[in-house]
């Protein structure tokens, strides 16, 4: 994975690896105890369908990235996916967000396919990438397009708050992968131990589901432990500040909406939580020259080239575009070949490659998702929907967010959708 300067990444301390590796017994624990409630009788549609993206994401562990299997395996996905956003757009009384997110998805149909009919199979850009010109519209639907079925699921009763958590223990178990296949993978590609791990947001993707467990404290706390402790040892500073923020945002709400028989304990394990985290990041600091490295380069404010890049493509739109690209934009991945790499940032890239047009679809999606979070009559999925928010809209100012969530997120953000106005749920 290249970095920001179009450089291989610098890496994190090597045995952190090691260091770390007794969380998964735990987890594993609490899965098999988990599984005595899952029998073969109860499995249905959705557990195929969540199977299938967990087997998905297996690919460059269990079997070769990009062949046979995992290709006929996410057009199957896609197919699946597409006859469920039939089905959810003909359910009444869904919530404002599937207005934003189908104009939003409905613009990137358009764009990608409309990039496929009028380009070649392979695309050249300037800064040298090759890349196949259905690439554009497969990160969008991997990102958006499963958020449908897992909302159907939901409301139709096959995705229920007990399924959901047994799938919470496997999301885990996957990420957690991810991450280690991330930091295996540019490693050896950089040849290098101080590598920034994108897998920091793949483990940050884990952290709606703790509202699954809301009448389990500890267990919420050892699951943020767990969260920060991999999202600290990626180095990514985005990753860092967005978790710092959702953490804030996590600690408060859950303080202000508990008992008042329970706010003692859970001020307890706040402070404790914060002091336990405090420690980590320091010994990381003293142990890790690149994590001091960061640190310092953002306080020199050395942002990895962005604010080159976001002067570049703020100057194109506003100064070299004509009527035509200014309002419906150059097309999809423009900013490859306008700054030779991709903006960082989903406003920019947007207002580049679909134009102002693009600009206020994206706006809208946003807005409906706010609305929807303030319609959220649920208290603790009201606060799992603040932190989808933030998370996600945080990543579009420095980072690219509607080509980046996965099933991790989009299954817990489809079952909270459903499940908004219910009151009776993650209460326990």
């Amino acid at each position: 994975m290249i970095n920001d300067r179009g450089q291989y990444p610098q890496p994190a301390d090597h045995n952190v690896i090691d260091k770390h590796s007794y969380f998964f017994f735990n987890f594993l624990l609490q899965l098999s105890v988990s599984m005595k409630s899952f029998s073969l009788s109860r499995i249905n549609r959705c557990d195929f369908y969540m199977a299938a993206w967990f087997v998905y994401y297996l690919q460059g562990l269990l079997y070769e990235v990009g062949g046979t299997l995992s290709t006929g395996l996410l057009g199957i996905l896609f197919l699946v996916s597409l006859y469920y956003v039939v089905l959810v757009l003909q359910l009444k009384n869904s919530p404002v967000y599937f207005k934003g997110l189908t104009l939003l998805l409905l613009m990137f149909t358009i764009y990608g396919l409309g990039y496929i009919l009028v380009s070649p199979n392979i695309v050249h850009y300037r800064n040298g990438v090759d890349m196949v010109s259905y690439n554009y519209i497969k990160q969008v639907y991997l990102s958006l397009l499963s958020i449908y079925p897992f909302y159907y699921f939901s409301r139709m009763g096959y995705l229920d708050e007990r399924k959901i958590k047994f799938w919470f223990y496997l999301f885990i178990v996957s990420a957690t992968l991810t991450y280690f296949k991330i930091q295996r993978d540019t490693m050896f590609a950089y040849d290098s131990d101080d590598i920034t791990n994108n897998g920091g947001y793949v483990i940050l993707s884990l952290f709606p589901g703790l509202l699954l467990f809301r009448g389990k404290m500890l267990k919420q706390f050892l699951f943020l432990g767990f969260i920060m402790i991999f999202v600290v040892m990626s180095m990514k500073r985005g990753t860092m500040l967005v978790a710092g923020v959702v953490t804030v945002y996590y600690l408060w709400e859950v303080f202000k909406n508990t008992s008042k028989k329970t706010k003692f304990w859970f001020l307890i394990l706040s402070i404790i939580f914060v002091f336990l985290s405090v420690k980590f990041i320091e010994h990381l600091i003293d142990t890790s020259y690149y994590l001091g490295l960061r640190i310092e380069n953002t306080r020199e404010l050395n942002y990895s080239g962005r604010d080159d890049t976001y002067s570049i493509l703020l100057n194109h739109f506003l100064h070299d575009s004509s009527i035509v690209t200014f309002i419906l934009g150059n097309g999809p991945n423009a900013t490859l070949n306008i700054c030779n790499r991709y903006a960082h940032n989903d406003w920019l890239e947007i207002a580049i490659n679909q134009g102002v047009l693009g600009l206020c679809i994206y706006a809208f999606y946003w807005l409906c998702f706010y609305k929807t979070v303030k319609k959220c009559s649920n208290s603790n999925i009201k606060i799992g929907l603040g932190i989808l928010f933030i998370i996600y809209y945080m990543q579009t100012l420095f980072s690219m967010s509607y080509n980046d969530m996965s099933y991790l997120s989009t299954s817990v953000l489809g079952y909270y959708l459903a499940n908004y106005r219910n009151t009776n749920i993650c209460s326990s």
